[in-house]
């Protein structure tokens, strides 16, 4: 009975969503629809917060990253020309809080790396893996391959958890 107890437990889903986590999945999917990115910003959140979980990396780049979508305060900042330590903190904190904000910096930056790509008279398919890449690791994209491998392996995934 203990041993059949054991191997029951160990078939949970370990990597089950959380109410909060499937809330901010749906509001993701259904916010990247219009852009038919839904897929691929989900995953994106799911890599980088695990879909909200933990909004902050003060290890990403000089200044850390936050939110959902774990924006790079310096790319935020070069978008809103902000320098002053204050300004600085204050989009951390925008970040941090209002997922709206957080998602159109993500987006903003993806397709930034997909159009900068698309300039290359790379493919559409190609151009959104380079854009994967390069949202990790800016224009040295091959840095960026083993992050694109996470976020299509939470694409596949998400899709058990997404109702359309």
């Amino acid at each position: 009975m203990k041993k059949f107890l054991i191997v029951g437990l160990l078939s949970i889903d370990l990597f089950a969503l959380s109410p909060k986590q499937m809330s901010i999945l749906n509001w993701v999917y259904n916010k990247a629809k219009p852009y038919n990115l839904q897929n691929t910003m989900s995953a994106i959140a799911y890599v980088e917060s695990h879909l909200g979980r933990y909004k902050v990396n003060l290890q990403d780049g000089k200044y850390g990253s936050f939110g959902i979508f774990h924006n790079m305060l310096e790319s935020v900042c070069s978008r809103h020309n902000c320098s002053t330590y204050w300004n600085k903190s204050r989009l951390a904190e925008r970040l941090i809080v209002d997922k709206d904000f957080s998602f159109s910096e993500a987006m903003a930056e993806f397709q930034y790396w997909y159009n900068y790509w698309l300039s290359k008279g790379y493919s559409n398919t190609i151009a959104w893996k380079r854009a994967i890449c390069s949202y990790n690791a800016g224009y040295n994209w091959k840095k960026g391959l083993k992050y694109y491998k996470k976020v299509v392996k939470a694409i596949k995934f998400l899709k058990k958890y997404i109702k359309v």
